[in-house]
């Protein structure tokens, strides 16, 4: 999965490759802490080594803004009912919380 960076509006997209590849990111920020390398985490897998100073951030001038949860799924000409009312309460779930968050 390739690296994406934002400043301003350029977005590049890095090929990272390694010889450590890890199925989460829960385990990408432990490894890094334990000095395996760099991770590319959100910040809330890499927090708790941020504050006790066994990660620092890298590229900060380039960390893209989180925009929050998103639901990725396969197109279908028709799916059933109970998957398309899961996406339909996610929706309404998502613009619930844009709703209340403040401006």
């Amino acid at each position: 999965m390739a690296w994406e960076f934002g400043k301003g509006s350029r977005v590049p997209e890095v090929d990272v490759g390694g010889r450590l590849i890890l199925g989460t990111t829960e385990l990408a920020a432990k490894a890094a802490a334990a000095g395996l390398g760099l991770a590319y985490v959100e910040r809330r897998e890499a927090e708790p080594f941020l504050s006790d100073g066994r990660l620092m951030q890298v590229l900060a001038d380039w960390t893209p803004p989180f925009e929050g949860e998103a639901l990725y799924y396969p197109r279908q000409r028709h799916p059933s009912a109970a998957f398309r009312a899961f996406i339909d309460y996610v929706k309404a779930w998502k613009a619930a919380r844009q709703a209340a968050s403040p401006a």
